[in-house]
């Protein structure tokens, strides 16, 4: 071999060769959000304790008993960013709510959880938005969404509600 051919060190065909071989030959799979399925994997309903406070005075105030069903295999985390009513008005929490942990709903189950809100207006709606499966996206999209009123008629609750005031932007 020449002088200048051992300057120039390795051949780029020597590096492509061992490059070939530096590559797994298996292909690496990437999960799909988990989030993909989730209109058709949680189904949100209104527990039996479920129940609203009438009137302004009342700071239209909801007792919410929101029960996810896992209606898939495997298990799904559902973390609620925020509700609101179908008038786009928010719900405040009065305490603690579900913005405060994530859920864990395993397959063909079903889990509820009860906690106060107030909102700007009586609603007939109430909208869940957040994540399920992995908090994959910046904003949250809506989970699902449960009927107050109509055919599904919230009970009226007993005494005085817990919220004091109204939630901002009302």
């Amino acid at each position: 071999m020449s002088e200048e051919g051992q300057r120039k060190g390795v051949s780029r065909r020597t590096l492509v060769k061992g490059a070939a071989w530096a590559v797994p030959a298996v292909p690496i799979i990437v999960a799909a959000p988990a989030h993909a399925a989730s209109p058709e994997c949680i189904q949100i309903t209104l527990g039996q304790s479920a129940c609203k406070w009438p009137g302004a005075t009342n700071y239209y105030s909801y007792k919410l008993q929101l029960c996810f069903k896992n209606n898939c295999g495997g298990t799904y985390q559902v973390w609620i960013h925020h509700l609101e009513n179908n008038s786009n008005k928010p719900l405040a929490k009065c305490g603690a709510g579900f913005e405060d942990a994530p859920l864990t709903v395993g397959p063909g189950a079903e889990e509820c959880r009860t906690f106060v809100y107030s909102s700007c207006s009586s609603a007939s709606t109430i909208r869940v938005y957040g994540w399920v499966g992995v908090k994959d996206t910046v904003d949250p999209y809506l989970i699902g969404e449960v009927a107050t009123s109509g055919q599904v008629v919230l009970d009226e609750c007993i005494g005085a509600t817990p919220c004091t005031s109204l939630p901002t932007g009302c």
